[in-house]
């Protein structure tokens, strides 16, 4: 499956939250959810879990770490 992280996401996520940084975002729109809850190794949506790529867990650090992060699309497995 592919998740796209959009601008938007990133100008309206919220570090260190995991229902509210950009990839609990992105998740929510494509599931049309409300209950996505993302951690560093992965995210549990619903009753599914998923777990991340390295290249995806660093972005989630970076994010945290107030570092600069740029609209991505990745790779999860569901």
């Amino acid at each position: 499956m592919k998740l796209q992280v959009t601008a938007e996401d990133i100008v309206n996520g919220i570090r260190g939250s995991a229902r509210a940084c950009p990839v609990s975002l992105a998740f929510d729109k494509q599931f049309d959810s409300d209950t996505t809850y993302v951690y560093s190794g992965g995210a549990k949506i619903g009753d599914k879990f998923i777990v991340f790529s390295k290249i995806l867990q660093n972005f989630i650090s970076d994010f945290d770490a107030g570092l600069p992060v740029k609209p991505q699309t990745f790779t999860v497995k569901m």
